[in-house]
């Protein structure tokens, strides 16, 4: 809640008013000193946050008026004081999701480590109007819903950047969940937050304790020098946890996370991105590896950690479409255990090959003269024993030229009919050629266009301006995040009018080519249901250019000139282009 009062009348300069906010019993709940007044008779607005009596019944407010140069208090001198309660702005800001969902299942989690930056925060709404104080908050994935509410308290000092730390080891529906890789999700959010105000995060890292433990089969003792150390992907020893002589009991087990705290080890020795191996091992008196006859294998236990920043589940594109011959492809691993020594395998059309790994956990690979048409890419990654695959899912992408360049240029003379391709640069011709024929229209061949009906793109129906219609191409085609994009190249650009059919078109942006072709992006709104041009209808539109016969042009001499967006011809399932004659 948040109380507002006006003083306005028998006040001196260096008057204080006082308020206290008590209960029926006389409990205080607030007291709040608005500060003196200025000048003899100035009003004053006070306004405070009061989250104390929220919720509260028989609340009573009590106005004193401290008269500085007389020293006392009189609870009676005040005139026309108004009180409303407002509700609080506060509210929890959308969550942001990351996952670690890669990786092995392992039955024995037993802690779980987050740290995450806050990188900065505007505080000017929330703590000085002194509503519920604003804070971060991370929460678990349980496998259906995200629970926990593990506070930063960054409210303290207000200073910023801060690294906030949640550890989670007593919580078992958080450790029995994340013990499937699936379930490794986190949300960060702001809550408490003012309308007013901002809060930005980074640097958000896990460390998942993995135990592991010694267990003796036998009846007799078994007893050794254990040693717990941890190798970087190289295989060189960066730290030695544990190397004293132990005893293991017959029948019984030692948990190695009863040795050694894993958490207070000291992180600034590993380095962001890179695989870390906990060992341990049980030597002999000759120290040699002790040998589990029963289980056939040497008493070693081996657990593979990283440390790493986590993705956010939205950056990893699954499909898209390339603009060239030649991509790079840069393919995070996220949490797949893979050391140095081992491999991963990219599989172009059920073609497999092994890329180059770096950083241990992303490929960095070109892959080169791919052919114009649609392409899956799938890669797999051997774990550190050597066999467990794990496979990501595919990445689906279409080629459809090799320039680099979003946009397609046709031109040519209108002397026969032709189908466009996925083409570029490339002359077309249109028979029949007729001296009645004024543009060379260009369209989606799966669009059903009304030639009726085709209004200016950048217009409504009644030829009022729509600014957002260049941009909401842009979205329809791909290419909004562009520089070179629709937008940028039709927004600002001069108008002409048109002539289809008889119909008469005002006002269409048209894009100069080589001072002698002038493009324009036409929309039919026979296919909308108000007077815009929108996405959620998905209007056909096209392209025309008017023919200037016989004109220069950048490729030579010719009736006309176009260009149109890659993704153009892949609207509405379809994969080509349909040049027409239009009087």
């Amino acid at each position: 809640m948040k109380i507002n009062y006006y003083v306005e009348e028998f006040v001196k300069k260096n008057d204080a008013f006082l308020v206290t906010v008590f209960n029926g019993s006389e409990e205080i709940l607030i007291e709040y000193n608005p500060g003196t007044i200025s000048l003899d008779n100035e009003g004053k607005h006070v306004s405070f946050g009061a989250k104390e009596i929220d919720d509260k019944n028989n609340v009573r407010l009590r106005f004193k008026l401290s008269t500085n140069d007389r020293g006392r208090e009189e609870g009676y001198v005040i005139d026309t004081v108004n009180i409303t309660f407002d509700t609080p702005e506060d509210a929890d800001t959308v969550p942001i999701i990351y996952s670690n969902s890669f990786g092995d299942d392992f039955s024995g989690i037993t802690s779980i480590e987050i740290s995450y930056n806050v990188t900065s925060y505007d505080d000017s709404g929330s703590i000085s109007n002194y509503n519920y104080l604003p804070d971060t908050s991370v929460r678990f994935f349980n496998g259906s819903d995200y629970i926990g509410d593990y506070r930063c308290n960054i409210n303290q000092d207000l200073s910023f950047p801060k690294i906030c730390y949640v550890n989670v080891d007593d919580n078992e529906e958080i450790l029995t969940a994340w013990r499937i890789s699936t379930n490794r999700k986190i949300q960060i959010l702001g809550v408490n937050i003012d309308s007013g105000d901002s809060i930005t995060f980074g640097a958000v890292n896990r460390k998942i304790s993995f135990p592991s433990f010694f267990e003796n089969y036998g009846n007799s003792i078994v007893s050794g020098s254990l040693v717990i150390e941890i190798k970087n992907y190289l295989g060189e020893i960066i730290i030695n946890l544990f190397d004293e002589i132990i005893n293991v009991l017959a029948h019984s087990k030692i948990n190695i996370n009863d040795l050694i705290n894993p958490f207070n080890i000291n992180q600034s020795i590993f380095k962001n991105s890179q695989f870390y191996t906990l060992t341990a091992y049980l030597k002999d008196g000759f120290g040699g590896v002790l040998y589990d006859d029963l289980k056939d294998k040497y008493l070693i236990s081996s657990s593979v950690f990283q440390i790493r920043s986590l993705d956010i589940i939205s950056n990893q594109p699954k499909s898209y479409i390339a603009y060239g011959f030649d991509i790079d492809v840069n393919i995070s691993l996220n949490e797949t255990f893979v050391l140095g020594g081992n491999y991963c395998e990219l599989s172009l059309d059920s073609n497999n090959f092994t890329p180059m790994v770096q950083s241990g956990n992303y490929f960095l690979y070109n892959l080169t003269s791919l052919s114009i048409g649609a392409h899956t890419l799938v890669y797999s990654c051997l774990d550190f024993e050597g066999y467990k695959s794990v496979l990501e899912e595919p990445i689906e992408f279409i080629v459809i030229n090799n320039t680099g360049n979003p946009w397609q240029t046709y031109y040519g003379n209108v002397s026969q009919n032709i189908q466009l391709g996925i083409n570029y640069d490339v002359i077309f011709d249109f028979g029949d050629q007729q001296s009645n024929y004024n543009y060379v229209i260009f369209q989606n061949e799966n669009m059903d266009i009304n030639f009726s009906t085709l209004q200016a793109i950048g217009r409504k129906k009644d030829n009022s301006n729509q600014g957002n219609a260049f941009g909401r191409v842009d979205t329809r085609l791909g290419i909004d995040t562009l520089l070179d994009n629709v937008e940028n190249r039709f927004s600002s650009a001069n108008v002409r009018d048109f002539i289809i059919g008889g119909n008469i078109i005002l006002n269409v942006p048209v894009y100069n080519l080589s001072n002698s072709f002038e493009i324009g992006i036409l929309w039919d709104y026979s296919d909308s249901n108000n007077l815009g041009f929108d996405l959620n209808e998905n209007e056909d539109f096209l392209f025309v250019v008017a023919i200037n016969k016989s004109s220069v042009g950048a490729y030579g001499v010719y009736d006309y000139e176009m260009i149109v967006p890659q993704t153009y011809a892949l609207l509405n399932s379809g994969y080509n282009l349909r040049g027409i004659l239009v009087g």
